[in-house]
């Protein structure tokens, strides 16, 4: 319906089912450009907002999205747990974008936090680094538009002493990659 082609680039790299996928966030296409790519085996985090849109939001409901609610501890730690248990008890890959929101500034990317991680720590899965490439400024066309997701790098949290220290090295995998793209 959007006419977006989705180009996977270096997933080969993902060996394991049922990982954390962590992603740089620009737009509402991005969560649907990995859907597209993963089908049925992906839940994603999302803000509650999310759930209250007309069509879409019962849509996202029955797919297994996440919602998770940043101004409650309470509830983003039962968002937190919820993907954990989708990832320890193999259900289903799980996508979060550890910047927390859409980045709508001119910076490549916002501070991300470390919480984001916490179900990939807490059921000993790999987190899978993932940038996405041209979706900012989407607009449908009626010819075909390219969206790239690339797997950047596996990481192990056991190679970790705690997601603060990884979420340091994310955020710079992730950067200099879309600056990488920006200099082209």
């Amino acid at each position: 319906i959007l006419n977006v082609k989705v180009i996977k680039q270096n997933f080969d790299i993902v060996k394991d089912d049922n990982v954390l996928y962590v992603a740089n966030h620009v737009s509402n296409l991005d969560p649907i450009v990995f859907i597209k790519i993963f089908k049925n085996k992906l839940s994603v985090v999302s803000k509650p907002e999310n759930f209250k849109i007309p069509f879409i939001g019962p849509i996202i409901k029955t797919a297994g999205y996440i919602s998770i609610n940043r101004n409650s501890p309470r509830e983003g730690a039962k968002a937190i747990f919820k993907a954990r248990d989708f990832l320890k008890n193999d259900i289903c890959n799980v996508l979060i974008f550890p910047e927390g929101t859409r980045n709508k500034t001119d910076n490549i990317l916002l501070e991300m936090k470390a919480g984001s991680l916490k179900p990939a720590f807490s059921s000993n899965k790999k987190i899978v680094v993932c940038s996405i490439h041209n979706t900012k400024n989407y607009k449908f066309k009626l010819f075909s538009h390219n969206v790239f997701i690339k797997a950047i790098k596996v990481l192990d949290p056991k190679d970790y002493e705690s997601d603060v220290f990884a979420i340091k090295e994310i955020q710079n995998l992730i950067e200099n990659d879309l600056k990488q793209d920006n200099a082209k």
